[in-house]
């Protein structure tokens, strides 16, 4: 098992007592047990959303890799006469993300003395 970076002392933990216990396990035990976790992942992700969204938060997450849309594409070929190379669609990855921002309205946050 790898040194997972970022992860608390209790998480690192439970990652090694899981490995122990799933030694004895068959393929197919893992295979189940992997497609397990996943629906797991994405049963809490849908949770996350929806209460981030009775929150007044709207996320919005890929399931894949990121990539150019289609309709990108299209408008990178009409303007610049080909293709886009893969360091035109990490240009345009960048792009997007350094657009992206989140406006918080501080007035709906900030509660009056009485409240």
């Amino acid at each position: 098992m790898t040194k997972s970076r970022g992860l608390t002392a209790e998480q690192q933990f439970m990652l090694h007592r899981i490995a122990l216990e799933i030694q004895s396990l068959s393929r197919d035990e893992l295979h189940q047990a992997l497609l397990d976790c996943w629906e797991a992942r994405f049963r809490q992700k849908q949770s996350f959303i929806a209460s981030a969204k009775e929150a007044g938060f709207s996320f919005q997450f890929n399931e894949g890799i990121a990539v150019m849309p289609a309709t990108a594409v299209e408008e990178f070929e009409d303007f610049h006469g080909h293709a886009p190379t893969w360091e035109d669609a990490e240009d345009y990855l960048e792009q997007i993300q350094e657009n992206v921002h989140m406006e918080l309205d501080m007035d709906a946050i900030v509660l009056e003395p009485e409240e």
